[in-house]
């Protein structure tokens, strides 16, 4: 049976009642009747969110941990064998994306873009160490996000985008 790691997007609409996407991530939920997990990276999201927004982090902190344990959802720390999938996962990112005569273009994915064509790649650090987790773990990822770039070239990225209606 698959287990699922939520990204912060899916966390949120299943939180918030009133988000449009809501209804068909909880139809998900309930189809996919498995374990979930979710990325310690989410949990930074998250706060970065509360924080933005001028709500009490705290409060808000209180009110995250108490959902994720009545809906069974479990964090996932970042390990050393996480760092070792990142290490890879970026690695591979880079020789993808390294523009012709660049030796070294590890550092900020956010302003990484398509050596041919110029276009932002769409990448995001965080992105890239939530992936790792997923794969790292054998977990389906399961976001509203495309990643087209990050799934183009780590092809064993298993992904599920929960805001489309489910299969009957």
């Amino acid at each position: 049976m698959d287990e699922y790691l939520i990204d912060t997007n899916i966390l949120f609409d299943m939180m918030n009642s009133e988000a449009v996407d809501s209804q068909r991530v909880w139809a998900h939920r309930r189809t996919h009747n498995a374990v979930l997990h979710l990325p310690v990276i989410a949990l930074g999201e998250a706060d970065v969110g509360f924080c933005l927004k001028g709500i009490d982090p705290n409060t808000a902190r209180d009110e995250l941990a108490l959902f994720l344990k009545e809906n069974g959802i479990l964090v996932h720390e970042i390990t050393k064998h996480t760092a070792h999938v990142y290490g890879s996962v970026k690695a591979r990112l880079v020789k993808q994306y390294r523009p012709e005569g660049q030796k070294n273009r590890a550092k900020w994915p956010e302003t990484w873009s398509h050596p041919v064509t110029g276009a932002e790649l769409g990448i995001d650090e965080c992105d890239i160490w939530i992936v790792a987790q997923a794969i790292e773990r054998n977990f389906v990822l399961v976001t509203a996000d495309k990643m087209a770039r990050l799934r183009e070239v780590i092809t064993e990225l298993r992904v599920q985008n929960w805001r489309v209606a489910p299969n009957p």
